[in-house]
């Protein structure tokens, strides 16, 4: 899969408590279904963009960090609740930004539909998309 264009974009959290600047060369631009990510979001899937550890930048505030299992660790805004980032070791030295908290959200395409096998019964994408039971690097697209 080849990896997206380089970023300078910014976002933040709804009431403007926490604010970031993102910059450099993204790993991949997905869209999540497994449950763990619907839980976090409260959505039918969360689209994330991957990028080093090192290329984001708070420039106001700081996210609350949640361990929801051991060393991963999920970033929201203490003050109005929203999800900002992600952190695991299966991915080390990479952050993962949920798109939808970016000031143009529009900026960035997604290339895939990760953990499709995990998607909701009455999602059914459109998009043309590729789609893989869990991620591109752990086995061939399901399509």
């Amino acid at each position: 899969m080849p990896r997206p264009d380089p970023v300078k974009l910014s976002g933040g959290c709804q009431c403007g408590a926490v604010r970031f600047v993102l910059e450099g060369q993204p790993h991949w631009v997905a869209h999540c279904h497994c449950s763990l990510c619907r839980k976090q979001t409260s959505a039918p899937y969360a689209t994330w963009i991957s990028l080093p550890a090192d290329a984001v930048a708070f420039s106001k505030g700081e996210p609350a960090i949640w361990e929801d299992k051991p060393d991963r660790q999920r970033g929201f805004c203490s003050r109005c609740g929203t999800q900002l980032l992600g952190k695991t070791p299966k991915y080390p030295g990479e952050v993962h930004v949920l798109v939808g908290a970016l000031d143009e959200p529009s900026a960035v395409t997604p290339q895939v539909h990760s953990y499709f096998a995990d998607a909701l019964d009455w999602v059914h994408p459109s998009d043309g998309l590729r789609r893989f039971a869990t991620t591109s690097k752990e086995g061939p697209p399901l399509d």
